[in-house]
């Protein structure tokens, strides 16, 4: 029979294995986070989806139960990265020093892409919920294309 020595050794092994267990798994949900924010801020394949998402209905919240009619896995997928969009956005502005809006329970970025303005943003209460709304541009808007280039630069001298 083991004795207490034993007994709590052995426990505090297993306790340290499954603290480095998790600090592994939360570093590769990290990276993993990352790639997405750089692969959405660093070419016009998430943006063009978004153009063509929201031609008919305008406006969405990642939280919403997508309508049958636009329910495919692209769209599911895409609707739930929206929070990866926002997070793009706000680096870069982060970096340029542009502050977002503020809204009733959060904030919001304007930018546009090919003359179409999108208003990107989140509200808080018992959770977050990003938004995205269709709208009119105007000259106060973040040119998408300048957050292309930007990451684009930012990823080239990251692999230097």
């Amino acid at each position: 029979m083991k004795n207490y020595n034993e007994i709590i050794e052995q426990y505090n092994k297993l306790r340290e294995k499954r603290k480095i267990d998790l600090k592994s798994k939360l570093i590769g949900e990290i990276l993993k986070r990352n790639e997405i924010i750089n692969a959405i801020g660093s070419n016009d394949e998430y943006i063009n989806w978004l153009i063509e998402y929201t031609k008919e209905i305008g406006v969405f919240y990642d939280d919403d139960e997508i309508i049958d009619k636009y329910k495919t896995d692209m769209n599911i997928k895409n609707a739930k990265n929206l929070c990866f969009l926002y997070k793009a956005i706000d680096e870069y502005a982060q970096k340029k020093l542009i502050y977002p809006y503020p809204c009733a329970f959060g904030n919001f970025y304007q930018i546009t892409y090919n003359d179409i303005g999108f208003e990107i943003g989140f509200n808080m209460g018992q959770g977050t919920a990003f938004f995205c709304n269709r709208t009119a541009v105007n000259e106060n808007f973040i040119d998408f294309n300048d957050i292309i280039e930007f990451n684009k630069k930012e990823n080239k001298q990251r692999k230097k």
